[in-house]
């Protein structure tokens, strides 16, 4: 089941057709990518009406993109399954109203027949850019284009270019699609090329805790889906190498601290509850805000805080030491401070500060702590909607206060 809706994987599916017609690029259309597009496609339309017959249009106009997808990649590589789904398919879309669709399947025959256009090289270094300016929540067919376009125009380029300084930008790419699919397989897809860039990168190379740090951040992204402790203890110690290879003064030097310290904290959290796990996980983000400029963005010393001020009040559920409670407090109102207004991260301030009053209340009885804690969380119960994680957390400590 897709994170991405009906419309969006339909127009993914039918740009991925767009683009073979037009560059004949044969391993767009034979991407796994776009079988599981496919197939999410048909899911979708069905999801829609779970008691009832999905509606003839749009059970017309999914059968029509997924056939055409599965009729293209037979005429390239003559298999037999994806002919039989072709066939399925398209007599599908036929008996909805979809039509036979001549059209469309003598533009695939003529696609194939003709030869491939060269990508373009000349426009590396733009479409790069492209890659690294593309944010998360960017459409499937925009993230897809954007990475044939890449990739085409890396196989184009002269033989001594280095194609390493261009991998982590569609690896990039690649990241955002698992976050508009959450298929298991987009995450893997992006893994698999971190792990080989890693592994052809020199440790002395300037990229090299770069490249490390992204490969890490997908481990934790693979936890977050298996739950499978040593891929969680590989990130980590890949954020500890990656540390290792930023030294103060460098511009990345606080937020690897940063980095290695969530990993940290997860890790207390999840697999390895232990005092030392969560020491450990707020003295590297204690550093980490030390190491932040002060001419930093806003953002960025407002969420290392408000990580800090998360971090020190699981160090004091721990140890029942109260400074570190009235430190958690002073970094989650710095944070609080610090978040520009209409931030994405507000939700997470407000818990925090929810938090961190509510534990005070609890030890001193204070009502004004009381009548923090409860603005805070109806705060953050109007920021975010019904079925919100964080929604529901802000019910859970109201119930509490």
């Amino acid at each position: 089941m897709y994170l991405a809706g009906f419309e969006e994987i339909l127009e993914a599916v039918l740009a991925r057709l767009g683009r073979f017609v037009e560059a004949r690029d044969r391993a767009d259309l034979l991407a796994p990518a776009g079988v599981r597009d496919a197939q999410a496609l048909m899911t979708a339309v069905l999801r829609a009406a779970p008691d009832a017959d999905p509606p003839e249009e749009s059970l017309a106009r999914a059968a029509s993109a997924a056939g055409l997808l599965y009729y293209g990649r037979q005429l390239v590589q003559d298999d037999e399954d994806d002919r039989d789904e072709a066939t399925r398919l398209l007599e599908l879309a036929r008996s909805r109203g979809g039509g036979d669709l001549a059209d469309e399947r003598a533009d695939l025959r003529d696609a194939v027949s003709a030869k491939p256009v060269p990508g373009p090289a000349d426009q590396l270094d733009g479409l790069n850019l492209r890659a690294a300016m593309t944010p998360a929540g960017t459409p499937l067919a925009q993230l897809d284009e954007c990475a044939a376009l890449l990739r085409r125009a890396l196989a184009a380029a002269d033989e001594d270019l280095d194609p390493r300084m261009y991998e982590s930008n569609l690896i990039g790419l690649l990241e955002r699609r698992y976050g508009r699919t959450g298929h298991e397989d987009d995450l893997r897809e992006a893994t698999a090329l971190s792990e080989s860039l890693v592994e052809r990168t020199e440790d002395e190379h300037p990229a090299y805790a770069g490249r490390i740090s992204q490969l890490a951040l997908l481990e934790q992204m693979v936890f977050a889906q298996t739950g499978d402790a040593a891929t969680l203890d590989a990130a980590v110690d890949r954020l500890r190498e990656a540390a290792r290879h930023t030294p103060p003064g460098h511009e990345d030097h606080a937020m690897r601290l940063s980095n290695l310290g969530r990993a940290r904290k997860l890790r207390y959290q999840t697999t390895r509850p232990e005092p030392e796990e969560i020491a450990a996980a707020v003295a590297l983000l204690e550093q980490a805000v030390a190491a932040t400029p002060r001419d930093d963005p806003h953002a960025a010393q407002a969420t290392r805080r408000g990580e800090l001020a998360a971090a020190l009040a699981l160090h004091y559920r721990e140890t029942d030491d109260v400074a570190h409670l009235e430190a958690a407090i002073r970094c989650a109102h710095e944070a609080w401070r610090l978040t520009p207004r209409g931030d994405h991260n507000i939700p997470e301030r407000l818990q925090d500060l929810a938090v961190v009053h509510m534990l005070r209340y609890r030890v001193t009885g204070d009502r004004a702590d009381k009548r923090t804690a409860i603005k805070a969380a109806r705060g953050l119960r109007r920021a975010v909607p019904k079925g919100h994680p964080l929604h529901d957390a802000a019910e859970m400590l109201l119930n509490e206060l």
